[in-house]
């Protein structure tokens, strides 16, 4: 792989959002290897006591009990957003690969939808959460008709989509062109497709891991929630699939895990999320619009 070098990262902020009392700061960008992730942009905001509210398709599904524990940093139309250092590529890249797989599947009617982290990005962030690392979709058993003809399209783009047997059964599609740069390493970006199998009314995931099931209910309808600028298809009860997957406390705790950025990112244990946590990882592009209707 080419190693090249990369740019350090600016912070966006919505000009009509602009005020004297909320202001950005720049805080130790002197990173070395171990604080990489750990250090960030951090956002100077006025801190009024409320309820933490998240909301997709404006139904609420979660507030804080205690208000001096959680601030709401979610306004309207997006006030803040997050970027880590040296990230900014790799942020684009992704969001331009959720866009492009997303399109290819949607072309031939193909019902994936957000599973694990990007499920818990779109509902707790509404974007793509700063210290992931891919994509996590689902796809059921008994509608796989036309997956080949959508991996097809994509590999038109140039990505690699085949087939993965290890942990889990399912489908793995691959960005090796143009890698984005993350510490003078190029990375290659990553959107794994779960398969589910169905006995009776549930689904469960094929070889068993992710170790919970899902009714039909629980996926269907699928509805679409907001990732940066784009809408994804998640699962109709959301919440339910993600209280499955990451328990009660996923609204107000977080865990971080390392795939692929080592040694820059370590795993941590479960901790309380603060302010800056829930902000949705940033630039959300400009993507390309690769497929026409």
């Amino acid at each position: 792989m080419l190693v090249t070098s990369c740019v350090a990262v600016s912070i966006v902020l919505i000009s009509s959002l602009l005020k004297a009392s909320n202001l950005y700061c720049q805080e130790d960008l002197s990173l070395s290897n171990e604080s990489l992730f750990s250090s960030c942009i951090k956002v100077k905001t006025e801190k009024k006591p409320l309820s933490l509210h998240i909301n997709l398709n404006n139904q609420e599904i979660y507030e804080e009990k205690d208000p001096t524990q959680a601030y709401k940093h979610f306004s309207e139309n997006f006030g803040y957003y997050l970027t880590l250092p040296g990230m900014e590529g790799y942020y684009k890249a992704i969001y331009q690969l959720a866009k492009d797989v997303t399109e290819a599947f949607s072309k031939y009617n193909i019902p994936i939808f957000a599973i694990g982290g990007t499920l818990l990005g779109i509902v707790r962030h509404k974007g793509f959460i700063s210290h992931d690392d891919d994509l996590d979709f689902g796809i059921t058993e008994d509608h796989i008709l036309g997956l080949e003809m959508a991996f097809e399209e994509l590999r038109k783009l140039g990505y690699i989509a085949k087939t993965y047997e290890d942990a889990w059964i399912g489908w793995k599609i691959e960005r090796w062109f143009d890698p984005p740069c993350v510490h003078n390493i190029d990375r290659i970006l990553c959107c794994d497709i779960f398969f589910l199998k169905k006995t009776d009314n549930q689904y469960e995931f094929a070889k068993g891991w992710p170790k919970y099931t899902i009714t039909e209910q629980e996926i269907f309808p699928l509805q679409k929630g907001p990732f940066g600028i784009l809408n994804l298809p998640v699962p109709n009860d959301y919440k339910s699939l993600l209280n499955k997957r990451f328990k009660t406390n996923w609204p107000y705790q977080m865990r971080k895990y390392n795939h692929v950025f080592s040694p820059f990112q370590k795993d941590t244990p479960f901790q309380n999320m603060e302010e800056d946590d829930y902000l949705p990882a940033d630039p959300f592009g400009p993507l390309q619009d690769k497929f026409t209707s």
